[in-house]
């Protein structure tokens, strides 16, 4: 079922950054190297295909060495578009992680894509393995109910849910264009309709924080 050459990863790096001052939290350096640097080196070793999700600086994240993809737009007819324009920041619009979910697996070339937010850089180097240990357990036990879809999977700790580390089947792409064009984005009602399953790792929940505000970075 699970294997390292049938999962990929997509480092979500393309939200505005609001709380930092309109900085791209990806180009931010934390502990002397940028997030999408780290994230890179953190997955590389873990999957067998890496895709980056972002909304500017285009060039600056291709130099990485990894395809580079904008937001994705579904039509109400159903057909994905793609509206941003790549040479004029100013005109990006932002629509959320579940478009650059969409862009993940659209593009990725494994039957599994495992999904991170580029400013949560503390979790365990071996999150994939452990998360697949996880899901294979519980399928030998018994112990995913027959409701779920079993196509979704998102971690959890024993404090809240964290929707967008995901481990996610490309056979959910169709239910998610259905849900993009609907114009919704809300990735908890996303993991409601296709029946995802939460995964407590017991990790504690610092290891999930986010780095959300400008102290939390050292800019130079």
């Amino acid at each position: 079922m699970f294997s390292k050459e049938k999962i990929s990863a997509l480092i979500l790096t393309g939200g505005e950054g609001r709380r930092i001052n309109g900085e791209d939290k990806g180009l931010m350096n934390y502990q002397g190297s940028t997030l999408i640097q780290q994230q890179i080196n953190w997955l590389k070793p873990q999957v067998s295909q890496i895709i980056i999700s972002a909304n500017r600086n285009f060039e600056q994240y291709k130099k990485f060495g990894f395809p580079v993809y904008q937001d994705l737009v579904v039509s109400s007819t159903g057909n994905v578009i793609n509206e941003l324009i790549e040479s004029d920041a100013s005109q990006t619009r932002y629509r959320g992680p579940l478009s650059g979910l969409l862009q993940g697996l659209s593009h990725c070339a494994t039957e599994w894509l495992f999904v991170q937010p580029v400013d949560m850089p503390s979790l365990p180097n071996d999150i994939v393995e452990q998360l697949v240990s996880k899901i294979l357990q519980l399928n030998q036990f018994g112990q995913l109910e027959q409701a779920h879809s079993n196509h979704c999977f998102y971690l959890k700790s024993n404090k809240r849910e964290h929707y967008l580390s995901m481990l996610i089947s490309k056979k959910c792409l169709t239910d998610l264009k259905f849900f993009i064009k609907k114009g919704k984005k809300k990735v908890s009602d996303f993991h409601q309709q296709v029946g995802s399953v939460s995964i407590d790792l017991g990790i504690a929940e610092a290891a999930y924080n986010n780095l959300n505000f400008s102290k939390d970075y050292i800019i130079e």
